[in-house]
């Protein structure tokens, strides 16, 4: 890698042009290509699924994208003549929108009694749409839903707007989140300048993160245009390509300028250090997109993307920083010392007081290095025993959103289980003249019957049967809202016992009675992805033993780094859990309500620490292994080695964390569980367990850490610093 580094110095300009070229092109291509991203949950291989296509296949209205319009009448009821009157021409109004495929009008069909409030303040309509693909939505959809009702606002009645597809074109970024990548730059701007004093310095990784980030959004872009791509997906890009961009550039542009400052020429200096710290970030980003790509195991189309983007925004900033970042090196040579603050002038660099005295500390007092932050960590970790999954739905959004003002009317009104109907679908046998009454009256009384006798259901409707009579659906409004643990329960006990004895003795097969809607999917999903946890984890650890196997020649290092990655995600999740789902200290990071956590959190909590905390890991041992061949001498090797690497990786790890809170000031708690559970994580593990566990194990093991069996002799080594 010297001789490549070397090459990308000599050709810098070459190099930038190539760069250049690249991001203006995909740029061009991603704004010539109509895209959108949707958040899609199909699980493959379950019931929900499989009652999806069913109801896709013969009665497309109940799988057509929908909005929920709702009405509420602060004085007087919706039944009134003159507000009936009013939310009749916003029907009518709405109907003339482009894609509007039907609208219901609770005050002008008995049948729909059932969307006017006991007390009849209260009413909604649903607005389906006659599209399976909602890029050909905008967001002047929504203003044309909005002034469509404007007759009944008029009319003084409050109007709020809910569903998939006002979640689709309503998205909230309000607030500081309008600007978290603003303030992710100038956090990491500043920690760069503090930390190393020179601002031609800071401006190294600042600019091969923020080109490396232009470049995968705008090739997200583009896939976006043929791939369905959820809404998390860029901005979980976001803070990966700014956080690992930084990090990446920073430890080879800081081993450049340690190389430097011991009178070495610039691009030898350049190719050693893309030889050492290089190395370290090669292996590193593969190592996080070996664990983002096992995702694949979970068999979820959506968390398989999520895997898949932070794998793609990976290799990106690796291959920048393995090739723009030398050619702007070879560009600025000695000249980073430039516009420097007196400790980031070369003279200073390798003049590491304060962390030569904590490496000092470490090594004299190893068990307290330890076993303190080891309890502290255990401590943290308890919460996650008592994590309750599940997936953040309207009722958890903050309450200026209308998505959300829409769901509080829908719950005040006919319960909290209307904002999470379940279909219960029923594939009917070919019918005859024989069978025909005895099938429909299984269809029409006795399953409707059954769910209306069961604990925890509101209602269930009548069964409506598909034209060409293959398949009925009956919908069933819960008690309980769609992230309540009793609605889970709920959809098993339906699937495991109502139905099942409900069409026993019937014409109906019990395998083709099936509970869906989009409640069920979202249970499905989270079930699937709670049942593959095990198996990713227990994968991605593995794989990462074996590749630091190879990379140390030692049993010790690799088994030591999967225990203490595990111990960090589980302290982590624990925080995440103390905070989102206890409800500590909560107002601190402006979360209005507890909320369940979310899905598919842990594992990408797991797959993005376990990648990043490894990077830290392979520096600091790297470094370590490369003192002690030099030594001999186990301790003073790693005394030497958290000296001269612990300025960075507690930088690396700030602004990686600073990157993190700054997308946490998200209002949607998804988004703002992503980026606290992430800097938790990433300060943890960078302060406690990298700076404290690591050193004080290799001290207190001594040469035992670099044992090596001779079995495994025959095992090649890969050289990585």
């Amino acid at each position: 890698m010297e001789r490549f580094a070397r090459f990308m110095a000599r050709h810098h300009w070459w190099v930038i042009a190539f760069w250049i070229i690249l991001l203006a092109a995909l740029i061009f291509l991603s704004g010539r290509l109509d895209h959108q991203t949707r958040d899609v949950f199909t699980v493959p291989g379950t019931e929900s699924q499989e009652a999806l296509d069913l109801t896709e296949d013969d009665i497309p209205a109940f799988a057509d994208p929908t909005a929920t319009v709702v009405f509420h009448a602060k004085s007087g009821q919706v039944t009134d003549e003159a507000t009936a009157q009013v939310i009749g021409e916003t029907v009518a109004n709405l109907e003339k929108i482009d894609h509007v495929a039907e609208v219901t009008d609770p005050t002008g069909d008995p049948y729909l009694a059932n969307n006017v409030s006991k007390d009849k303040t209260i009413s909604f309509v649903t607005v389906s749409f006659d599209v399976t693909d909602f890029d050909v939505l905008t967001p002047e959809t929504f203003d044309e839903m909005q002034k469509a009702a404007d007759p009944a606002t008029g009319a003084g009645l409050e109007v709020q707007y809910g569903g998939e597809v006002v979640d689709f074109l309503n998205p909230d970024t309000g607030g500081l989140a309008e600007y978290a990548d603003e303030i992710s730059v100038g956090l990491a701007l500043l920690i760069l300048v503090l930390s190393f004093g020179s601002l031609v310095f800071t401006l190294m990784p600042l600019t091969v993160a923020l080109v490396a980030l232009g470049t995968s959004l705008s090739a997200l872009a583009v896939l976006e245009h043929f791939f369905t791509i959820g809404t998390v997906n860029p901005i979980l890009g976001t803070m990966l390509g700014l956080g690992v961009g930084i990090d990446y550039s920073l430890l080879i542009t800081n081993r450049f300028r340690q190389r430097l400052a011991a009178g070495e020429d610039p691009h030898d200096a350049i190719g050693r250090a893309v030889a050492t710290s290089g190395k370290a970030v090669l292996f590193a980003g593969i190592t996080v997109s070996v664990a983002a790509s096992a995702l694949f195991i979970i068999g979820v189309p959506y968390v398989s993307s999520l895997g898949f983007t932070t794998a793609m925004f990976v290799l990106i900033t690796v291959a920048a920083a393995l090739t723009l970042l030398p050619a702007l090196l070879g560009l600025i040579g000695r000249r980073i010392e430039k516009l420097s603050l007196p400790w980031g002038k070369l003279d200073q660099v390798g003049k590491e007081g304060v962390w030569s005295r904590w490496a000092g500390l470490d090594a004299r007092h190893p068990r307290v290095f330890l076993l303190l932050p080891v309890a502290l960590l255990v401590v943290l970790a308890i919460p996650f025993t008592s994590a309750q999954l599940g997936i953040i739905d309207d009722g958890s959004q903050p309450t200026n959103l209308t998505q959300r003002q829409a769901y509080d009317l829908l719950a005040e009104g006919f319960g909290p289980g209307q904002n999470g109907p379940l279909l219960v679908v029923v594939e009917l046998p070919e019918l005859t003249t024989d069978n025909e009454a005895d099938v429909l009256r299984a269809l029409e009384i006795t399953v409707p019957e059954a769910l209306r006798n069961t604990e925890d259901v509101s209602t269930a409707t009548e069964a409506d049967v598909s034209q060409n009579k293959e398949i009925g659906v009956i919908e069933v409004i819960p008690d309980t809202g769609p992230d309540d643990p009793a609605t889970t329960e709920l959809v098993e006990k339906l699937r495991d016992d109502v139905l099942p004895d409900a069409v026993k003795g019937t014409t109906l097969a019990q395998e083709e009675v099936l509970v869906g809607g989009e409640t069920a999917e979202l249970i499905d999903f989270t079930d699937k992805i709670s049942a593959g946890l095990p198996m990713f984890v227990a994968s991605v650890l593995a794989a990462a033993f074996l590749l630091l196997l190879v990379a140390f020649r030692s049993i010790v290092v690799p088994l030591k780094a999967m225990l203490l990655t595990l111990l960090s995600f589980l302290a982590a999740y624990g925080v995440v859990v103390a905070v989102f789902q206890w409800g500590w200290l909560r107002d601190v990071i402006a979360l209005q309500q507890t909320v369940p956590i979310e899905s598919f959190l842990p594992l990408m909590l797991f797959a993005i620490l376990f990648g990043l905390s490894l990077d830290y890991e392979v520096f600091l041992v790297s470094r370590v292994r490369e003192e002690f061949d030099d030594l001999d001498d186990a301790g003073e090797a790693v005394t030497r080695g958290l000296a001269t690497t612990g300025h960075v990786i507690t930088s690396a790890a700030l602004i990686m964390a600073s990157v993190f809170l700054a997308f946490a000031t998200n209002p949607s708690p998804t988004i703002k569980q992503l980026g606290f559970g992430l800097a938790v994580a990433i300060l943890l593990d960078a302060l406690l367990v990298r700076l404290m566990i690591v050193p004080s194990t290799l001290h207190l093991v001594k040469r035992a850490a670099w044992w090596f069996p001779k079995w495994l002799r025959w095992v090649p080594r890969l050289e990585i610093g």
